[in-house]
Formats: structure tokens, C-alpha cells, sequence
């Protein structure tokens, strides 16, 4: 968790990237040898660090899980200019 806290800190901060992606990658190896089969990542500011993470273990993203359903609500439910009015 130290790892994933502190890249969370690191982006949210500015940091350069390369440190919070290796960081993210170490947490998500840690997890694996744990026996987890996907991680999510369950902040906005992990999947700017992901990258080499996704090489470990499959990866969820859930900010882009909720933009792809509420589109899909969206464009289901009623057309556009009817949905927003």
C-alpha cells in the first residue's frame, strides 16, 4: 500500500511520472505473488502510472469503466438533446 499511496502523492504533486509508474508496477507485482489475477485502479491518478502495471497484471480502470457506462446509459436511454434538457 506504501507504494501505491506514495504514487498517488507523487502525481497529485507533480512529480515526474517514471518513479509513480515503477512504484504502481511493484505494488501490482506484490499483488500477483499474492495470488491476484487483475488489479483496479480505483483513483484517477493511477492510470496516468499504469502502464507498466497493465504488463503485470490484467488492469481495470475505473474512471474509464464509469465514462463507458454512462455513455452507454446515455445513448440508450433517450438521444442526445433529449437526455440533456
Amino acid at each position: 500500500m506504501k507504494y501505491v499511496d506514495a504514487a498517488i502523492r507523487a502525481v497529485k504533486g507533480g512529480a515526474a511520472l517514471a518513479g509513480p509508474e515503477r512504484w504502481i508496477a511493484e505494488a501490482t507485482g506484490n499483488l500477483r505473488a499474492q495470488g491476484a489475477q487483475v488489479v483496479v485502479a480505483a483513483c484517477t491518478e493511477i492510470p496516468l502510472v499504469s502502464g507498466a502495471a497493465a504488463g503485470v497484471l490484467p488492469l481495470v480502470d475505473l474512471t474509464e469503466a464509469l465514462v463507458d457506462a454512462v455513455l452507454s446509459r446515455l445513448w440508450r436511454a433517450a438521444p442526445f438533446d433529449q437526455a440533456c434538457s
